[in-house]
């Protein structure tokens, strides 16, 4: 309990002018960039995540100047290529990373992603079974992905 009576949760809220709470995000989840800058990437997920070809999205960032992204396309991205991965699926999703972007802030912005070969599972462990995101498991999985995200 804090100090004042309220138990710690670990959630992070604000509050809007009308005095509506809105969760934003875990404080075990909050990374800090190279630059001291604090990104909740739940946040970040749900903006890139309003996107009709984004199925899933993880954020990565923590100790780096700028964040990168694993992206899942949904069935509809590959359709609209003709079912083309690669090139054209990539522009297609840079295209979404480009026009949903400005609704963050520049340090909250995806600078380079990769297209995931498969949708995170729960068989694969990157999932947990209520299908929230394990980490952790997925950094660990795709970290030389997440590393030459880096190099570009």
């Amino acid at each position: 309990f804090t100090p004042d009576g309220f138990y710690r949760t670990g959630d992070i809220g604000r509050l809007d002018a009308d005095g509506f709470l809105y969760l934003v995000g875990r404080k075990a989840e909050i990374i800090k960039t190279s630059t001291g800058r604090r990104v909740s990437p739940a946040a970040v997920e749900a903006v890139y995540g309003q996107s009709p070809y984004i199925d899933q999205v993880v954020v990565f960032g923590h100790g780096r100047k700028n964040l990168v992204a694993l992206i899942a396309p949904k069935p509809a991205a590959l359709a609209e290529v003709g079912g083309a991965e690669g090139p054209a699926v990539r522009d297609l999703l840079r295209r979404e990373l480009d026009r949903l972007g400005p609704a963050l802030a520049a340090h909250e912005q995806v600078h380079a992603f990769a297209v995931l070969p498969e949708p995170l599972s729960v068989a694969a462990g990157e999932l947990t079974p209520t299908l929230k995101l394990r980490r952790n498991r997925i950094a660990a999985r795709y970290q030389s992905v997440l590393d030459g995200l880096y190099q570009e």
